[in-house]
């Protein structure tokens, strides 16, 4: 794609894409399949045919119409990609006061073996991201980090690895390790020998406790996101040790127990990498 088409895909996607479907579905509707290729197809499609008729039909009357619809779904995704890429990097540039000296720092990663396969690497995972999630903003940070560093061999393993798990995590995820660090511990009542949850329910189930506090939280704060939500995102942090509850038991004359979510290390190198 050149500079103009990329910047008709920014400005007006729902067009540029309605008029490419537009186009395609014409064609499909101007080929009929005759009737030599339908009785191939319904004598060498059955059973365990299925295959041999799927060759028929690509050496038939649709066949050429078939190579040309792959031909288009692979023209979209190469459009789309380079106007995700060209967003994200935009974006990296809009951040800094001198982007001149950002898109220097770019090209400087760009050109180093191991800033170039990092690049990739946010690449790949910019590919299976939609053009306007939050995934978008997260990796035009991840940007703006890796182009201050000096050497990126040193940074190379550290922050493949965050990368990785970047791929992994789901946005929702990435939203939460990012509140983590604002939000205050809280208290759960703990009745006593009167209680059904008692001490050994209230440590099994503290990312429950701390789901329900988050949703009321963030809800305070303008942003509404579901408990159960919030409580799978938990045990995703968890589950790559990006963050740990914590249960701090029971002060002194206290009746409730003060919980708490915290960032690991491995949280915090990701936090902010990608802030």
């Amino acid at each position: 794609m050149d500079k103009k088409e990329i910047l008709e895909m920014i400005n007006d996607p729902g067009s540029i894409m309605r008029a490419e479907n537009q186009q395609m579905k014409d064609r499909i509707r101007q080929k009929k399949l005759s009737d030599e290729d339908r009785v191939s197809l319904i004598t060498e499609g059955t059973g365990s045919l299925i295959k041999t008729g799927a060759k028929a039909l690509l050496n038939g009357n649709l066949g050429d119409l078939i190579f040309d619809t792959v031909e288009f779904g692979d023209k979209m995704s190469e459009r789309l990609t380079e106007v995700k890429k060209s967003l994200v990097i935009a974006d990296y540039v809009q951040q800094s006061d001198n982007h001149q000296k950002a898109l220097e720092r770019l090209t400087d990663l760009l050109t180093d073996p191991y800033g170039l396969t990092l690049y990739s690497k946010i690449i790949s995972i910019l590919n299976d991201s939609p053009a306007d999630g939050d995934m978008m903003k997260v990796l035009a940070n991840v940007l703006g980090n890796l182009s201050v560093e000096n050497d990126f061999r040193k940074v190379f393993s550290d922050t493949k690895s965050l990368l990785s798990i970047i791929d992994k995590l789901s946005p929702q995820s990435l939203f939460l390790l990012k509140q983590i660090p604002g939000f205050q511990r809280i208290r759960i009542m703990n009745i006593g020998e009167t209680s059904i949850l008692g001490d050994a329910a209230i440590k099994s189930d503290l990312p429950g406790y701390i789901a329900n506090a988050y949703s009321k939280y963030l809800h305070q704060q303008g942003t509404s996101v579901s408990e159960d939500a919030i409580y799978v995102a938990i045990r995703e942090l968890h589950s790559f040790s990006l963050s740990k509850t914590w249960n701090f038991g029971k002060a002194s004359g206290e009746k409730t127990n003060l919980i708490g979510e915290s960032l690991t290390e491995i949280g915090k190198k990701l936090l902010k990498l990608i802030s």
